[in-house]
């Protein structure tokens, strides 16, 4: 019998149509007469509910079952997806238990991070903390405005920018006043 697609009707009493990817068809008809779902059948149920979901689609979510236990590790872009995912495998028949390992990462908590980090490392440079300069983040672009003392400063503020974690662009719209005092 072919292996890349079947579908498995009737699991546990409840007429159930779920799409399975890579499972042969004497392992569904197991796990049915033995009222049991198979890790592999269980994952595959799961990840097939997931392939049809707008907000799962893109997302590398890793699902691994074990003695009904589904647990999902990876990363989604909000809270709301992170609860949908968690709730579509909490009503995957078979399951019993899901434990989430997935991790919110927005973009704005991203920007805050970046923004957060270029913040610190210009207040551990002495020549630079006292500036008043405005940093604004945005998907791992960062925009600097402000005015600095000398050609020097700014330079020397781009580069500890440039080479801070998380940064991917520099804008710099900094300008150079030489009536500010160099501290």
């Amino acid at each position: 019998m072919r292996k890349n697609l079947y579908i498995a009707v009737i699991m546990a009493g409840m007429s159930t149509v779920s799409v399975l990817a890579n499972t042969s068809f004497a392992e569904v008809s197991t796990s049915i007469v033995k009222n049991e779902i198979s890790d592999k059948v269980l994952t595959d149920a799961v990840i097939a509910q997931y392939m049809v979901n707008k907000n799962a689609k893109g997302l590398n979510i890793n699902v691994v079952a074990q003695k009904g236990v589904v647990t999902l590790i990876g990363n989604v872009p909000t809270e709301e997806v992170q609860e949908e995912l968690e709730k579509i495998a909490k009503d995957t028949t078979g399951v019993r238990k899901v434990i989430s390992k997935l991790i919110v990462n927005s973009p704005e908590k991203n920007n805050l991070i970046i923004t957060n980090k270029v913040k610190s490392n210009l207040l551990k440079e002495n020549t630079v903390k006292s500036l008043d300069i405005r940093i604004n983040t945005k998907d791992g672009v960062v925009t600097l405005t402000g005015e600095v003392p000398t050609s020097d400063s700014k330079e020397l503020i781009e580069n500890l920018v440039k080479n801070t974690e998380g940064v991917e662009v520099v804008n710099s719209e900094l300008e150079v006043n030489s009536r500010l005092e160099v501290k």
